[in-house]
């Protein structure tokens, strides 16, 4: 074990980001960390860097556990303050050379740099030495190709550490993890998965259909039921759920939506799962067929 969080709580300005969350990271685990927009997942990394405080709870490290950390912005710092004493041993030289930094000006300001050269620094500043974690908060932003194979190249020759990436690249994460670590929009906490992004993805589908199928409004279900107040008749999960599926079978093109609300009014309720109809006349499952008759939505 590499270190335990026990009952993370995080919140700004009473909004929750991590509802006590608990996990264990061991070593040599590949995870990529994923979930929606301000879900947490950066808070979370920067918590295990130790640059944030979580409101409550705590987080027990291996002893003498050695860390990198990748952050996902710059830093007010010149490029010789990141990358210190990296020309001193041969693996950093060598990283250098690769990811073409050497004719850098070191005593530059990191913010002047180009943002893909911004990333190379933080990579070979974190891949200079061996190190028993790394935390990789969005690596691959602004990477072109020849970083993006340098980078997964330096991730599977580390086969003695372990990796908590946050990325929204998903063939990148299909590629180096093999564990997900899904930040629940609803509890705040954590769903873990074992497999790859696509793994993941096939597994929350699977999940995501059973609740449809086994809810009201699946294949099991009472189906039509005219004038229902979700807030009132549905669990919150359950709701999400629908919804979600439901965004994304729009965004595929296998739904077909007609309403008496114009396109901006409906759009907003799949953009996000907790808008919720305030009524919904007929949802037939099958033949991929929504009619919505809403004269208002409200925030659940």
């Amino acid at each position: 074990m590499l270190l335990k969080a026990i009952n993370l709580n995080k919140s700004y300005r009473n909004i929750t980001v991590l509802g006590d969350m608990s996990f264990v990271l061991g070593n040599s685990e590949r995870i990529g960390l994923v979930g929606r927009n301000g879900s947490g997942k950066s808070t979370l990394i920067r918590i295990i860097a130790g640059l944030e405080a979580p409101d409550s709870g705590k987080i027990v490290f291996e002893k003498n556990m050695e860390f990198a950390y990748v952050p996902q912005g710059s830093e007010k710092k010149r490029v010789k303050n990141i990358l210190g004493d990296i020309t001193n041993n041969r693996k950093g030289s060598k990283l250098l050379r690769e990811l073409e930094l050497e004719e850098i000006d070191f005593n530059r300001q990191m913010d002047s740099l180009s943002g893909g050269q911004q990333s190379k620094v933080y990579i070979a500043q974190a891949f200079s030495s061996q190190r028993a974690l790394f935390l990789l908060d969005e690596p691959t932003n602004n990477l072109d190709f020849h970083g993006l194979e340098i980078l997964e190249n330096l991730i599977k020759k580390s086969k003695k550490s372990a990796f908590l990436i946050v990325s929204h690249d998903r063939e990148f994460l299909d590629r180096t993890v093999d564990k997900i670590f899904e930040i629940d929009k609803t509890s705040h906490n954590l769903n873990i998965y074992n497999g790859n992004y696509s793994d993941y993805k096939r597994i929350k589908e699977l999940k995501e259909r059973k609740a449809w199928e086994t809810s009201d409004w699946g294949e099991g279900g009472t189906g039509n039921r005219p004038g229902i107040s979700w807030g009132k008749k549905q669990e919150k999960e359950e709701m999400e759920v629908l919804f979600t599926l439901l965004a994304e079978r729009y965004e595929r093109g296998s739904i077909m939506i007609t309403s008496n609300l114009p396109f901006s009014k409906w759009e907003n309720i799949f953009k996000d799962p907790m808008m919720t109809a305030a009524a919904v006349d007929r949802i037939v499952h099958h033949s991929v067929i929504l009619e919505l008759n809403i004269d208002s939505y409200r925030m659940n």
